[in-house]
């Protein structure tokens, strides 16, 4: 994996997920959005550079302020450019993936948000082998 576009809102577990990457030694560059209309700025190149190569991964927090993570998937999703990103959600209960997938929300996986770093750092093992985008 490259790079990893985390779009959080939380300071403290931006730092979780860096951390987390760090100790796993998972080799990417880790990019920090605050919610998903900057995310989507950083995607496209609106008002800033964009991403170039784009991210191999977008890690979305689902609530967050101005564009929560339901939005942004939709939206990445209508986009031609953007939609065959891999994104998963941090979810805040086990429930919730039920709820979205019957709300037809085109995430490819989604993480139960756990406080604390060896919680992240458990989640985020799930990526060590996750591989670069081809494309």
């Amino acid at each position: 994996m490259n790079s990893v576009l985390l779009v959080e809102d939380d300071e403290i577990d931006v730092l979780n997920v860096k951390r987390a990457f760090r100790k796993l030694a998972i080799p990417a560059t880790i990019h920090v959005a605050r919610n998903g209309l900057e995310a989507l700025a950083l995607l496209r190149g609106e008002q800033r550079p964009r991403l170039d190569p784009l991210p191999d991964l977008i890690l979305l927090d689902m609530n967050m302020p101005k564009m929560g993570g339901l939005e942004f998937v939709q939206e990445v999703r209508r986009d031609p450019g953007l939609s065959r990103l891999k994104i998963f959600l941090f979810i805040p209960d086990p429930g919730d993936e039920e709820r979205l997938n019957a709300m037809g929300v085109q995430a490819d996986g989604y993480l139960v948000k756990s406080p604390g770093t060896e919680a992240m750092q458990t989640m985020m093992a799930k990526f060590r082998k996750f591989p670069a985008t081809t494309a």
